[in-house]
């Protein structure tokens, strides 16, 4: 009877209701990626800004400003959040997906 008024979800998508919006089931947008740049001697991680326009996933080579440079990057893991020790004007953006999907995607989880 009331079968066809029941919300489809998805175990890892959780469905949100907000007193003035309703219901959402989307995921947050990763406004952050963290990456493993081309750099010789360098094994941090780096966080970017994911721009709106580019669609990154783990395992994305990448094209990135390091110092006065730009080097290639691997995408290891996309962030919804700042880490809270970094800075907001410190970050900078990814330019280019190079080439999508060059690594395995779990390698950042």
């Amino acid at each position: 009877m009331y079968s066809d008024l029941l919300i489809p979800t998805h175990p890892l998508i959780p469905i949100v209701a907000e007193l003035d919006r309703g219901y959402s089931a989307a995921m947050p947008q990763a406004e952050w990626v963290e990456v493993l740049v081309d750099c010789a001697g360098v094994q941090d991680l780096y966080t970017y800004r994911s721009p709106s326009e580019l669609t990154i996933q783990p395992g994305d080579i990448l094209s990135v400003p390091f110092g006065s440079q730009q080097i290639g990057a691997i995408a290891i893991r996309l962030l919804t959040e700042l880490p809270s020790c970094l800075r907001l004007e410190t970050i900078r953006a990814v330019e280019e997906v190079v080439s999508r999907g060059f690594s395995r995607p779990s390698i950042g989880q």
